[in-house]
């Protein structure tokens, strides 16, 4: 989870200062190549869409529970931290949360991919027994 949380927070981080340093340098490449037409839905290099930020949200969540978790214990050791109620308490309303912000970005992914499939042409594909019936 931590790593996952770092590689996501980390490809939004470096998203996020692309479009505000390179903003029309990423707006030219995007137009100028149709792959990157088809797959925007998805990567979105020209704006920031909601989702992508949640997913942002999420990650940063995910090293919150981290970190509060590392501190409780510490805090435990001299008799200071949370009560167990409160910090069970805590604990499983961001992870309720961040389970919420998962659902909601998982679909939207889906419906980026869906979109991407529906406007895209494949090749066609056809059973071959032998390579050299090309």
């Amino acid at each position: 989870m931590r790593l996952y949380a770092l590689v996501v927070a980390m490809v939004l981080i470096v998203k996020f200062a692309l479009y505000i340093v390179w903003y029309k340098a990423l707006l030219t490449m995007h137009d100028s190549h149709k792959w990157l037409q088809e797959i925007s839905p998805l990567v979105r290099p020209i704006d920031v869409p909601v989702w992508q930020v949640c997913s942002l949200i999420n990650a940063a969540a995910a090293w919150g529970l981290l970190f509060f978790a590392d501190w409780q214990l510490r805090k435990r050791k001299y008799n200071e931290g949370w009560s167990d109620r409160t910090a069970n308490y805590f604990v499983s309303w961001t992870t309720f949360i961040r389970w919420l912000i998962t659902l909601y970005t998982s679909i939207c992914t889906l419906y980026a991919i869906y979109v991407i499939v529906k406007n895209s042409h494949p090749p066609e594909w056809k059973f071959q027994w032998l390579p050299w019936e090309w």
